[in-house]
């Protein structure tokens, strides 16, 4: 998500992106993989082997 925050990306409040409009884009903030990836540390028997989708609803 902070990937678009860039001059690249962000010009006079729109988003410029490669993309056609209407391809849904599934982002999620570096905070929110943070997170997942805490609780993963934290209880590493309960996420090992495990496998999970990380993505923002379209």
């Amino acid at each position: 998500m902070e990937n678009f925050t860039g001059g690249y990306a962000l010009r006079n409040g729109t988003l410029s992106t490669g993309l056609a409009p209407e391809v849904p884009q599934q982002i999620m903030a570096v905070n929110d993989v943070g997170a997942v990836a805490a609780l993963a540390f934290a209880r590493p028997k309960v996420w090992i082997g495990r496998a999970v989708s990380l993505a923002g609803t379209n």
